[in-house]
């Protein structure tokens, strides 16, 4: 509750306090003129915050929603604040009266002319307002409020909570913690991070990020959020950009934000604000523009009536006297009414009660002619002379000040008031309306900016307003030190010490001040108040003479440093990269260079210089001794060696335990080797990458753990995946590096690089073996760090891998799309452009197979792909994206174009979206031109590809076993004539692709197996798969490739409308599959590891033809890892491999009859696979064999397993029924 003598029309509070005697009382309960606006807010509110519903916050469900913003523009007095606290106040009233528990919070804050250069001044002010009556209700019972809120931003943020205690320190409280912000400077740095994600850029991306969250987490729709923030006038770009990232939130509900503002005093065409105001109006939704015009005479008429208690024919000719004057402004309407009554023109009558005024005289006409403004500056001099001076001084810090701060203020201008004194004197202006205070503080406030510029304006400038700016800058300074000091006294004595010539201070002492504020502003992302402070610290060190490097070093470093990550962080990469140089020369150690080498290999790999930022990181790492300078593939495949010795000889849990590195020096090298190896991808040096890799899991078993370990075991196992030909190895790499992951998190520390190493995880290694859905989510999660920890180029890059893989693995084309949609929205609005330009190739196939584009083959032409190393992976999927166009549509010459194209550059992209599709479409396009022309060259090369995909899917994982089916029909159509073998094949891949949810290449193997039937004459079976294929594209959501098939096959298609399947397919299976949930074929690390035995046993016995072989072929068929029949290896392949096994296990079980003289356990073994084998081959060849072939199968199978159960009492590891 706030306390006044009377209250300003500007503020609206509620006045508890009626003052007798001789003053004039404006009642804050009456409100005229506005009626039409108050209700213009409430129906916004009601019909935008009151009326939404919740989102879900992943990525799959886009809505087209915006906050509703609304902004109040009028000239200064006006009542812009009194409109937005009446509104405010109405809004608390009517909650509580439904419902006291679930009224609507409300923040507000106010920008300041004289603070402008404090970043987030009036955001930190009114979420410290919020939190403080979040205590305030729960001293009053009501805690859930607080409970709800303490809760959510635990679940939400985590342990990034701790990133929000430095930048609102009164969200301690809240919490109820003891847990402190990591500190630097008066209050804490913001940033606690190391490595590349540390750098300057990304405090600002995860700040932006971490409010989007946070707001998300507190905006519920039982108690929305009406933030306001006034005067904006004054606002820092800092805050209006934080601001403008919470308003564009698509994910944010329940939020109202209302900014009050002077628009004659925005610049139109230039600044922060301006741009500010043209995003607003650029957001879909509700977005409004309040005009506040002055008051009408009669309004005003009816003001002073009500206020005076008489009828306004009565005061109209008061009003309009001050009418003429003020032109309807209300505050300084009700100025120059308190003028008159101080000047006794109006004054109480006794003998009639009433007021009264007399409007002749000498006196009156003084009052009329002066200036409007000076009647509050005659007030403040009516009061006493201290007061007068503790207003003064208030107005040279910020609108708000506590009673501790004024008071050594006070003291240090010779004033001796203690802490009740001060409070009744203060309480006079309390009375007098010139200040506001909230009852039970200490906290005073300026009822108006006018009152404020007022006490401002009363020390004439020149010597006597220097010498006041410098007392307060000093001992602002000083309190600021202390340990309860503030950021904003920092912020405010810098200004007063910079702006005053003859200051007085030493230059030492102003460039550490400005050096101070300057970190500070760096560590909130206000960048460019920063980079001011900083260029004032560099300066003043010049201003000092002579070689500041050697005078003042340490300081020179600083300053140095800072402001180049600025520069860099900034895009002024020119002026950076100069400061940069001017450190690295004067800089007096190796050492203190390191983290300025770091920022330029950072900021260059931003801009696509991958090859630049490449050879820097190589030449610190040789200066380092890191790496050497020659002889690197040697020392590679030394250092290979060991690595693997080291990792036979420790187990997962001995690795995970290995102490974290306490050497800065080894943490450095591994943040380099990070960066060495990340531009070595991104420009396909696979040497140099796997160097860094091997180099990194040397020092995390020598020195312990960094932040970078885990990545290096993660890349570890793509090698093992690619060229190690281990998948085992690469899959145990996987789970190592995901739990590194989760203790370092745990540890909080090494977060710059855990978005990263799951990336890598996610999008290599386990997409061969693992669901969807866990893919999925791991790549959600990268995206969640990587925002986080300000790493924003791995959190988008993670969001487009997750919207890749979605599109690969089936997911509909319109959830899909939209999610690209959102996703390059944000990609704009960041300036990730290194991400931007993959994800609009990859979007490119969505938008023509959803119809959204045409498929226009000669625009699709790939005329903008360039050879540079730098531009590898935009080269990659502009080439895959027109590949797949083209082998969807038919156009397989262009097809086969595009996959000559990207041979070149594909096999330095490991990613499962890219192997796994390059070799499967470029079989389609070589056959489909084998089919169009006749050519049998084309099969041999389309049998190349396939190869090459059954090869990945044997040695990597299931994932794409329907991919090798289909492509296996597809060259089965192409040699034989045998319809009844091509009918099977195709059935299975489609059978197959359906099961793992991949629909569009279901749809794409029936429309294959019709363009199949077709060219065999069987036009009836090929139209049925052709009315498949149409069906699934259609749920599939490629409406353009439904409307292709129509014009390339529509009539016929019609014919045979009521049979939309082929008879070896169960009707409407492909309806009934739930692509969200279906049941994928998943692998783990023992039972890959049992498969690759299996497949080294037999391809041994193969080769060398002996009995020994199969004995350990039963070994480990009753070994304890039990693996199913449906996942042995000879279900995989081909009949004639079948019948190469089926001969040889023959000639083994004769040979083992003769010498054992009857069955033995190999024997028995060697029955059992053998009737496996050849209860297979009959299976798929029933056509051929009969139905009398498989009961023998399945007879001799069930007698092999009694021998078995008989002679050795063991159960059998498979199911009969299963089969």
């Amino acid at each position: 509750m706030i306390s006044y003598g009377r209250d300003f029309y500007d503020d609206g509070y509620d006045d508890e306090e009626q003052i007798l005697g001789n003053r004039i009382i404006f009642s804050p309960s009456k409100f005229f003129g506005r009626k039409e606006e108050l209700q213009t807010l409430k129906r916004v509110y009601k019909e935008n915050v009151c009326g939404t519903q919740e989102c879900d916050n992943d990525h799959s469900n886009i809505a087209t929603y915006s906050t509703p913003v609304i902004v109040v523009d009028g000239f200064s007095g006006t009542g812009k604040s009194a409109l937005v606290h009446r509104f405010l106040n109405e809004l608390k009233e009517e909650g509580m009266e439904e419902n006291p528990t679930n009224c609507p919070f409300s923040m507000q804050g106010k920008f300041e002319e004289l603070q402008n250069s404090y970043p987030y001044s009036a955001v930190i002010e009114a979420l410290g307002g919020f939190f403080q009556s979040l205590l305030f209700e729960s001293k009053q019972g009501n805690t859930d409020g607080l409970e709800r809120i303490r809760k959510a931003i635990a679940t939400s943020l985590g342990s990034e909570k701790t990133f929000l205690l430095s930048f609102i320190p009164s969200l301690r409280e809240v919490l109820d913690t003891e847990e402190d912000a990591p500190s630097q400077g008066t209050e804490g740095n913001v940033v606690a991070s190391s490595g590349p994600g540390a750098s300057t850029g990304n405090s600002w991306n995860r700040l932006r990020y971490l409010f989007q969250k946070f707001f998300r987490a507190i905006c519920t729709e039982q108690r929305p959020i009406v933030m306001f923030l006034d005067d904006l006038q004054w606002a820092d770009d800092a805050s209006l950009a934080l601001m403008s990232s919470l308003i564009q939130d698509e994910c944010l509900r329940y939020f109202l934000f209302v900014g009050a503002m002077r628009g004659n005093e925005v610049d139109k065409n230039n600044g922060a604000l301006s741009k500010f105001l043209r995003d607003i109006d650029a957001l879909p939704g509700n977005n409004l523009r309040i005009e506040l015009l002055n008051l009408t005479i009669a309004e005003l008429d009816e003001f002073f009536a009500d206020t005076l208690n008489l009828d306004p024919d009565v005061t109209l000719p008061l009003t309009k006297i001050i009418y003429d004057k003020t032109r309807g402004n209300i505050f300084f309407s009700m100025q120059m009414l308190e003028d008159f009554r101080r000047r006794n023109i109006v004054y109480f009558s006794m003998i009639n009660f009433q007021w009264e005024w007399n409007l002749k005289g000498v006196e009156f006409e003084n009052a009329v002619s002066s200036d409007v403004s000076e009647a509050v500056v005659s007030k403040i001099q009516s009061l006493p002379k201290r007061l007068q001076r503790a207003l003064v001084i208030a107005s040279y810090t910020r609108s708000s000040l506590d009673l501790d701060t004024l008071k050594a203020l006070l003291i240090a201008d010779d004033i001796n008031l203690d802490h009740k004194e001060l409070t009744r004197l203060l309480d006079i202006a309390v009375l007098e309306g010139l200040l506001l205070n909230t009852v039970d503080s200490n906290v005073y406030k300026f009822a108006h900016d006018r009152i404020k510029q007022a006490a401002y304006w009363m020390v004439p400038s020149g010597r006597d307003r220097d010498e006041l700016r410098i007392m307060i800058g000093t001992v602002l300074v000083e309190l600021a030190a202390q340990p309860h000091g503030k950021d904003w006294m920092l912020f405010v004595a810098a200004d007063h010490l910079n702006s005053c010539t003859g200051h007085g201070q030493a230059d030492l002492f102003l460039a550490e001040l400005n050096l101070a504020c300057g970190e500070k502003a760096n560590q909130l992302a206000a960048f460019i108040p920063a980079s001011l402070y900083l260029r004032l610290a560099l300066k003043y060190l010049r201003k000092l003479g002579g070689d500041i490097w050697q005078s003042n070093y340490h300081l020179s470093l600083r300053v140095y440093r800072e402001i180049a990550d600025i520069e860099l962080c900034l895009g002024n990469f020119a002026s950076g990269n100069d400061l940069c140089q001017q450190l690295i020369e004067n800089a007096s150690s190796f050492e203190d260079k390191l983290p300025t080498y770091l920022a330029l290999v950072v900021a260059k790999g931003r801009q696509h210089r991958h090859a630049e930022s490449l050879e820097l990181c190589r030449e610190t790492l040789f200066r380092l001794n890191a790496i050497p300078k020659r002889l690197r593939v040697i020392r590679m495949m030394r250092d290979f060696r060991i690595v693997q010795r080291l990792l036979r000889k420790n187990s997962d849990d001995k690795i995970l335990d290995l102490p974290l590195c306490q050497d800065p020096m080894k943490a450095m090298i591994m943040d380099f080797l990070t960066e060495y190896a990340l531009r070595s991808y991104h420009c396909g040096y696979l040497t140099e990458f796997l160097y860094a890799m091997v180099r990194k899991i040397r020092i995390s078993f020598k020195y312990g753990l960094a932040s970078g370990s885990a990545h290096a075991f993660a890349s570890y196992g793509i090698f093992l995946q690619g060229p190690g030909n281990d998948p085992e190895g690469a899959l145990r790499m996987a789970c190592l590096a995901r739990e590194m992951t989760n203790k370092m998190e745990t540890l909080s520390c090494g977060q710059s690089t855990s978005a990263l190493t799951l990336l890598l995880i996610a999008s290599i290694i386990e997409p061969w073996n693992f669901p969807r859905e866990r893919i999925l989510k791991t790549l959600q999660r990268a995206h969640h760090i990587g925002m986080a920890s300000g790493n924003i180029e791995i959190g988008f890059q993670s969001w487009a891998s997750g919207n890749i893989f979605a599109q690969v693995c089936g997911y509909p084309l319109g959830a899909v799309e939209k999610t690209g949609a959102e996703l390059m929205q944000q990609l704009c609005r960041y300036h990730v452009d290194s991400v931007t330009v993959q994800l609009e190739e990859c979007q490119l196939s969505v938008s023509c197979l959803v119809g959204r584009r045409k498929v226009d083959w000669n625009v699709l032409e790939p005329t903008h792909v360039s050879d540079d190393k730098s531009q590898l992976y935009r080269n990659v999927f502009a080439y895959l994206s027109r590949l797949e166009l083209a082998v969807f549509f038919g156009n397989y010459e262009f097809a086969v174009r595009m996959s000559v194209l990207i041979q070149p550059h594909a096999k330095y992209d490991g990613s499962y979206s890219t192997i796994s599709r390059e070799p499967f479409y470029s079989c389609l396009a070589y056959g489909g031109l084998a089919r169009a022309t006749g050519r049998r060259g084309y099969v041999s090369k389309a049998v190349k590809f396939a190869r090459r995909l059954h090869h990945l899917c044997n040695t990597r994982g299931m994932n794409v076993r329907h991919k090798c089916l289909l492509l296996h029909a597809q060259i089965m159509s192409l040699r034989t004539e045998n319809a009844s073998k091509i009918i099977t094949a195709f059935d299975e891949a489609i059978h197959a692709a359906m099961q793992s949810g991949y629909i569009q290449d279901a749809a794409l193997s029936c429309e294959v197996a019709g363009e199949a039937m077709l060219d065999f004459g069987l036009e009836t079976r090929g139209y049925r798969y052709l009315n498949q294929a149409r069906d699934m594209w259609r749920e599939y959501g490629a409406h353009a490739k439904v409307e292709h098939l129509l014009a390339k096959y529509g009539r016929k298609m019609d014919s045979i409308q009521g049979m939309t399947t082929c008879e070896t397919v169960p009707d409407q299976f492909y309806s009934s599959v739930d692509l969200s949930e279906t049941p994928r074929r998943s692998m783990d690390l023992a039972l890959l590891s049992e498969r690759r035995k299996w497949h080294a046993a037999l391809k041994t016995s193969l080769r060398h033809r002996s009995h020994r072989v199969p004995e350990r072929i039963a070994h480990l068929l009753h070994s304890q890892t039990t693996i199913g029949w449906d996942n042995f290896l000879l279900g995989r392949w081909s009949k004639h491999w079948i019948t190469l096994q089926l001969q040889y296990l023959q000639r083994s079980h004769i040979e083992v009859k003769k010498k054992n003289h009857g069955l033995s356990w190999s024997s028995n073994i060697i029955r059992l696979m053998w009737d496996h084998c050849y209860k297979e081959w009959n299976t798929r060849n029933k056509a051929r064999h009969g139905k009398d072939a498989e009961d023998k199968a399945q007879r001799r199978l069930e007698k092999a397993h009694r021998s078995i159960k008989d002679q050795h009492n063991l159960k059998p590891k498979c199911s009969l029924q299963a089969q």
